[in-house]
Parts: structure tokens; sequence; C-alpha cells
């Protein structure tokens, strides 16, 4: 009967020390993503989005483009 409630003991100790093991690697995991997520927040407010600064870069050819069709016009007239 002592042997009985000895193994279930140490069953149960050992189950703890499982779950603590796992508790700990979702804990670092946690902070890890974490700090992902803050680094990646911190570039998109350093760095514009590819998109944005194509549309912008689009943008000024077009702008550039006009001005340049304007003058080639009023140098004709």
């Amino acid at each position: 009967m002592l042997r009985v409630y000895r193994s279930r003991a140490r069953d149960q100790d050992e189950a703890i020390a499982k779950l603590k093991r796992q508790l700990t690697e979702a804990e670092a995991k946690i902070q890890q993503q974490a700090r992902d997520f803050d680094t990646y927040k911190n570039q998109l407010h350093t760095k514009p989005e590819v998109q944005l600064q194509s549309d912008v870069n689009l943008l000024t050819i077009e702008k550039v483009s006009s001005i340049s069709l304007a003058h080639k016009c009023s140098v004709w007239y």
C-alpha cells in the first residue's frame, strides 16, 4: 500500500516538473513574441511601407512628366 502511494507521489512530482517546464517554455515564447512584435511596430513607424513609397514614386514621375509636357507646350506656342 505504501509503495502505491510512493509511486503515485513520484508520478505526480514528475507531472509537476513537466508542467513547470512547459510553463517556463510558454512564458519564454510569449516574451519572444512580444519582443518580435515591438520590433515589427518600430519598423512600421520608422520605414514607409513599400506600396506607399511606390505610389509616391509614381506620382512624382507623373508630376515631372506633366511639368515637362507643359513646358514643351509653352515652348511651341
